[in-house]
């Protein structure tokens, strides 16, 4: 049977997770702006169908991809965060 001390000691983890899972979404939301900039001026100067311009697009998608699914794994986090903060207030009573 688990204990108050295992909830709070998870949860502990989790909140670390939940903060490293934000810090890298937020650090790939920059790079997709940074990157939609660049796309943004390369078609301003008419360099549709130049290699970059691809390249470029395809790093796009590849970090749309990603902080899909880091914004996946944050949900599953918090769901277990809210899961042991509600089985702490249940052991706590």
């Amino acid at each position: 049977m688990y204990n108050r001390s295992y909830y709070e000691s998870w949860l502990r983890q989790l909140e670390a997770q939940e903060l490293e899972l934000v810090g890298i979404i937020l650090a790939i939301d920059v790079e997709l702006y940074e990157i939609q900039k660049v796309i943004h001026a390369l078609r301003e100067i008419g360099e549709e169908e130049d290699f970059l311009l691809g390249n470029f697009l395809l790093s796009q998608i590849r970090l749309k991809n990603a902080v899909e699914r880091f914004r996946d794994e944050l949900v599953d986090v918090s769901l277990n965060i809210s899961h042991c903060r509600f089985m702490i207030s249940r052991l706590t009573d």
